[in-house]
């Protein structure tokens, strides 16, 4: 394997295996006996989601040659969706990462079916423990509202991160964990970079989308903002102080938001974030994903007819 035999001077790995079926706990053994031997690691990105055939044994393989890596900086490390896990992964996960002193982005993603509640409140202390990170990214499905929050003021408790993502696709959470979320980011004044992936959480409308932008507003050093809505509940109206939040954000530059099957959203909705467009010269980065049976031919229209009066580094809008 060339990672184990010449390249082990290696500061950057990207590795991305997301949906790739077939590989096994055994392709795991190799992959992490080869990974282990590169010390000089400085930024370590696996996406290994979806991967159906591996178990607890084959995380193992990875995460027990994560403290050899003592100059790690930044680990991006996912496992969502491999359905087969069970705590036991967590608790080899949150064991290596624990090792790493010197990482200050960290990327966990989690979001499976196998892992317990008891064993939950292992990564809530985990969470609680993650002081001093200028990136945190958290994917979980939590099966309630009480789940939810629970995490939410578990982040709250690091210093205040640049970056934050929080990923609860097809979670059991409605507004009430939105809420809290809304005051999990209050202190956070640093940030630079905020997700919020919600894919498929069907509980959430636009009261709790209305809590989270009354705090968006106020995050005023923002350059990006990504979010994930689609399946929600949210409609015009939670589309519009969506777009009054992002208004006032003089530093954003990149900007997409993903609506698809949001079925309350239509044409209005669309208006409200065309005025946002022409009014904000300093979003060159914009990606729409509004598959709406609300949206007409001419909303669509409208958006698109934008690209040719504007320079964008990146537009793109999906129906």
């Amino acid at each position: 394997m060339c990672i184990r035999d010449s390249s082990r001077h290696l500061t950057n790995l990207h590795l991305n295996l997301n949906g790739c079926f077939y590989v096994t706990d055994e392709c795991l053994q190799i992959l992490g006996d080869a990974i282990s031997k590169c010390s000089f690691l400085t930024h370590l990105n696996l996406n290994l989601s979806s991967l159906r055939e591996i178990t607890d044994s084959g995380v193992s393989c990875i995460t027990n040659g994560l403290p050899s890596l003592s100059q790690l900086t930044l680990l991006y490390l996912s496992f969502s969706f491999c359905e087969k896990l069970t705590d036991r992964s967590v608790e080899s996960i949150i064991i290596s990462v624990l090792a790493l002193s010197k990482v200050t982005h960290l990327l966990l993603g989690l979001n499976n079916r196998g892992f317990s509640n008891a064993f939950f409140l292992s990564l809530i202390n985990f969470l609680r423990s993650l002081s001093g990170k200028n990136e945190i990214s958290i994917g979980w499905r939590c099966n309630s509202d009480e789940e939810g929050c629970l995490m939410n003021n578990a982040i709250s408790s690091s210093t205040s991160p640049s970056q934050l993502q929080i990923d609860y696709t097809s979670s059991k959470i409605t507004d009430v964990t939105l809420k809290s979320i809304a005051t999990t980011i209050r202190p956070f004044t640093t940030l630079l970079h905020l997700e919020f992936n919600w894919w498929n959480v069907k509980g959430i409308t636009d009261e709790g989308i209305i809590a989270v932008s009354e705090q968006l507003s106020q995050l005023a050093r923002l350059i990006s903002f990504k979010g994930y809505f689609a399946g929600t509940q949210l409609s015009d109206e939670g589309v519009t102080h969506l777009m009054n939040a992002i208004q006032p954000l003089q530093h954003l530059s990149c900007l997409h938001l993903y609506m698809s099957l949001c079925r309350k959203i239509s044409d209005a909705g669309v208006d409200k974030i065309l005025s946002l467009l022409q009014s904000r010269a300093s979003i060159v980065d914009i990606t729409f994903k509004l598959d709406s049976t609300g949206i007409t031919f001419t909303g669509y229209e409208k958006l698109l007819l934008l690209e040719s009066t504007r320079q964008f580094v990146n537009f793109e809008v999906k129906g």
